[in-house]
């Protein structure tokens, strides 16, 4: 809701954009501890897989706006994992 909903009103609401830009930091330095303190290789680094990992989350969320059925949202997410996890 939050991809979807701040993104376009943002450019008219500097408060939502402030919120949205930090909760997004905070979910990419959330993930890329996790990414760090698990068994992966080194490349791509953990920050590139925690962005990688948000433009998927931004991807799902335009595709569901776009009325992608929840079980295709949900293969897609799935398709990610090894991208991300490689």
């Amino acid at each position: 809701m939050i991809v979807g909903t701040a993104a376009v009103e943002s450019p008219t609401h500097p408060k939502i954009a402030a919120v949205a830009n930090e909760l997004l930091a905070a979910i990419e330095k959330s993930l890329a501890r996790a990414f760090a303190g698990a068994d992966m290789g080194s490349d791509p680094s953990p920050t590139a897989r925690a962005r990688m990992a948000g433009a998927i989350m931004y991807a799902i969320a335009i595709r569901a706006r776009l009325g992608t059925k929840a079980a295709d949202l949900r293969t897609f997410a799935a398709s990610m994992v090894p991208v991300i996890c490689r």
